[in-house]
C-alpha cells in the first residue's frame, strides 16, 4: 500500500496487534458521514474518555492527500506553464515561417494567375506543397514526443510514455495555425495583379 509516498511503488506492510508491541503513537482512521471537520471534537471526547488518549490533530483524507501532492502540484503548474509557453512559441513561429516562405512566392503566383491558373487553384496547389512539410514537421514531433515519454517513464512513477488525447490535442493545436499560415497568405497572394507582376518581371 502507498504508505510513504504516493510516487513510490506501493510496499507490503504487516499489521500485528497493539497488544503485541504496544507503540507511543498511532494512526486512527475513522469512518464518518457527511462532514469529517464535523466530527473532531466527537473524535477526542471518545478517545480521552475511554482510553485517556491524547489526540495531536484531526485531518480528513482529503485534506491530507492534498498536502501529499502540494510540491507536486506546484511543480506541475509551473511545468505546464512553461509547456503553454513553448507551445504558443511553436504556434507563432510555424506560422511566421509558412507565412513568409509563402510571401516569398508572390511573383510565382502572379505568373501562374497570368498564365490562366484560377484563384483557387493557387491556394489548392499552396496548401497541396506546403502540407508535405506540415506533416513530415508533424510526424517528427510525434515521434519525438513518443521517445521522450519513455525516457521520462522512468523517472516519474506510473506516468505513460504516449497519451493519445495529448498527443492529438497537440497535432491539432499545431495544425490549424500551420494551414492557415498557408491560407491567409495564399488567399491574399492569389489576389495580386498578374499585370503588376508580369511588369515587374
Amino acid at each position: 500500500m502507498h504508505s510513504y509516498s504516493l510516487d513510490r511503488t506501493p510496499r507490503p506492510n504487516l499489521y500485528i496487534p497493539e497488544a503485541d508491541g504496544p507503540d507511543t503513537s498511532m494512526t486512527l482512521f475513522v469512518r464518518t458521514q457527511g462532514d469529517p471537520g464535523a466530527m473532531d471534537e466527537t473524535i477526542r471526547r471518545v478517545l480521552r474518555h475511554d482510553n485517556e488518549i491524547s489526540l495531536r490533530y484531526v485531518e480528513s483524507m482529503p485534506e491530507l492527500m492534498s498536502y501529499q501532492v502540494a510540491v507536486r502540484r506546484f511543480s506541475m503548474w509551473v511545468i505546464a506553464a512553461f509547456g503553454s509557453l513553448a507551445l504558443g512559441l511553436a504556434v507563432f513561429g510555424t506560422y511566421a515561417l509558412l507565412a513568409y516562405e509563402v510571401s516569398t512566392r508572390e511573383r510565382e503566383i502572379g505568373i501562374r494567375l497570368a498564365l490562366g491558373s484560377s484563384r483557387p487553384g493557387i491556394v489548392s496547389l499552396l496548401l497541396r506543397q506546403e502540407s508535405r512539410w506540415i506533416g513530415g514537421g508533424m510526424a517528427l514531433g510525434l515521434l519525438g514526443s513518443v521517445l521522450a515519454g519513455f525516457f521520462l517513464r522512468a523517472e516519474f512513477y506510473h506516468a505513460e510514455a504516449a497519451s493519445v488525447p495529448v498527443l492529438f490535442t497537440s497535432l491539432v493545436l499545431l495544425g490549424i495555425p500551420a494551414l492557415a499560415s498557408v491560407m491567409i497568405p495564399g488567399r491574399r497572394a492569389s489576389r495580386l495583379d498578374p499585370n503588376v507582376t508580369l511588369r515587374q518581371e
